[in-house]
């Protein structure tokens, strides 16, 4: 008797090892119909106990191992998966994103990005280009406008003769009868410019719903902007425009600037979510940290909600992924990456991504994401900042007795401001200009807190 009571303990351990062993899957594929209609198919379950969760970005969610969803609004959407598995004997969660466009019935459009390559030992007016087009199963000839040979491939990289203007085109073909193609005229003129801006509800009396006022915190010279807004409707050229969204959903909104001055290029895409009811918040910015290198970047996660009550999945837009509110990652190399963070509990998930040019000089690349304020709670000896926006004088709300260290950057990363100050003293900030501003407060335990603020 003895012995056949062991036998069966072994075999319940060894059952436990094997499912413990079973993670879940949430990577799924997609086909579209020129109707609106979108069929999504999910990974294989590995146990009967695992449950499929959809997330449309239409406002609509499914369940199941496969599942079909209707578009009818023209637009790009955030689709996410959620999988899990609460059974005792083999617990998991796993989640992941992807966007799929809906454009006027078209499965392709063409488009692209080129930034300058700054490093050092490589051919003069040498540009990195990378195709942000729409579509599956593309193949891309790019057109240099110099008398050079075509290209091919989603992300080439060209040499241009000599400084001057060239008109570089870019067309796609999926294969299936769907052709498309875009041109822009490069200046190879030295100069830099980066695009940033953020964005808020509007509020004021009588603004329809899903309205949000934009504001533009790019820099360069003689700037134009080009506002995508990711549902469908025409573009915006104003500086700092105000859009109303057609419903409540997540949105790709990208603002792209060029120079005339300079010849520069840049773009910034953020995943906006306009659903008011939604009950945790994914957002997170990226800006690169130079006081410790160019290619050292740091990432504020400002996520709503304690980070002990929520999974946070991140997609560093390389083919890996991390867990956890506040990871690490390294880069092999620089280049245009779409990070995106899913934060999935208590019945809620939302995503966000960014779509960013991460520099890398003289070292790998690596990004730390870090809390703010809004993640951790902070305790009466860390600090908090009011009022915001700020117009003379930005105070640090923390413990009267205790000395605070303070830098002040630009959403670009560059510090334009350090000094010290006791909890709540005045800092004055009348000498920076109107801007959107990342403060980082470090007290006498050296525990960091970050926020943003506006300087009127």
């Amino acid at each position: 008797m003895k012995s056949k009571l062991i036998l069966i303990a072994l075999l319940l351990v060894a059952a436990f090892q094997s499912n413990a062993q079973i993670l879940c899957n949430a990577t799924f594929t997609y086909t579209t119909s020129p109707t609106g209609q979108a069929t999504f198919t999910g990974s294989t379950p590995a146990t009967s106990s695992q449950v499929y969760t959809w997330y449309f970005g239409n406002g609509t969610t499914g369940t199941g191992v496969n599942a079909t969803s209707t578009y009818n609004v023209p637009g790009t959407y955030n689709v996410c998966l959620i999988v899990q598995d609460t059974s005792a004997l083999s617990p998991c969660i796993d989640s992941s994103c992807m966007t799929i466009t809906f454009g006027g019935g078209l499965p392709c459009s063409a488009s692209f990005t080129a930034l300058p390559d700054t490093m050092g030992g490589v051919p003069a007016n040498n540009y990195f280009f990378y195709s942000t087009s729409t579509g599956t199963g593309l193949t891309y000839i790019w057109s240099w406008g110099d008398g050079s040979p075509n290209s091919t491939g989603a992300n080439p990289t060209h040499a241009f003769p000599a400084a001057g203007s060239y008109n570089v085109c870019l067309y796609i073909d999926n294969g299936s009868g769907c052709t498309d193609s875009t041109c822009s005229i490069i200046n190879t003129a030295t100069g830099t410019c980066y695009a940033s801006y953020y964005s808020a509800p509007d509020n004021s009396a009588g603004a329809p719903a899903y309205t949000y006022n934009f504001t533009n915190t790019s820099s360069g010279t003689g700037l134009t902007y080009i506002w995508s807004w990711g549902d469908g409707t025409g573009n915006s050229t104003a500086a700092n425009p105000t859009h109303t969204f057609p419903a409540a959903g997540t949105y790709n909104v990208c603002l792209t600037i060029f120079s005339s001055t300079t010849g520069c290029m840049d773009s910034f895409c953020v995943a906006l979510n306009t659903n008011p009811s939604s009950a945790c918040n994914a957002n997170f910015y990226v800006f690169q940290d130079t006081a410790s290198g160019p290619h050292n970047y740091i990432g504020i996660n400002m996520s709503s909600g304690p980070a002990s009550s929520y999974t946070f999945t991140w997609s560093w837009g390389d083919g890996t992924t991390s867990t956890g509110a506040f990871p690490s990652h390294t880069y092999a190399a620089s280049g245009y990456y779409t990070i995106c963070l899913t934060v999935s509990g208590a019945g809620c998930v939302d995503s966000m991504c960014v779509y960013q040019y991460l520099n890398k000089t003289g070292g790998m690349v690596n990004i730390n994401i870090q809390a703010p304020s809004a993640v951790s709670t902070l305790s009466k000896n860390e600090a908090s900042i009011y009022p915001n926006p700020a117009d003379e004088e930005l105070y640090i709300k923390g413990d009267a007795r205790m000395h605070y260290s303070v830098e002040v950057y630009t959403v670009n990363g560059s510090k334009v401001m350090t000094t010290s100050t006791l909890g709540n003293k005045a800092i004055d900030i009348r000498n920076l200009p109107a801007n959107l501003y990342m403060l980082k407060v470090v007290d006498e335990n050296g525990k960091n807190s970050f926020a943003k603020f506006m300087k009127k």
